[in-house]
């Protein structure tokens, strides 16, 4: 349990940060866009700490415009990449 929650952390921090780039947007931009803290956005991208439910959806909804995003694609992408690599570890 405790290597799927690192690697959850891992992936939405590369995904995070990914995201936000795409944008071009700067952390104090996207903190200003969102109402999240700076620092809590550079704590998500750094794998330092992982969104609040709240925070999560609000990221989600910020990405979510223009039908870019939602919180079930970036889930589903998880679990595809963690399905695809327990494949191979079975081999």
């Amino acid at each position: 349990m405790m290597k799927e929650k690192k690697e959850f952390r891992e992936y939405l921090a590369i995904r995070l940060k990914q995201l936000r780039k795409t944008k071009r947007l700067t952390l104090r931009e996207l903190s200003i866009e969102t109402g999240i803290s700076r620092i809590m956005l550079h704590y998500y991208e750094s794998e330092k700490a992982t969104p609040t439910l709240l925070c999560f959806k609000k990221l989600i909804d910020f990405y979510g415009q223009n039908g870019y995003m939602t919180m079930d694609d970036l889930l589903r992408e998880f679990k595809f990449n963690l399905g695809e690599r327990d494949e191979k570890t079975k081999i």
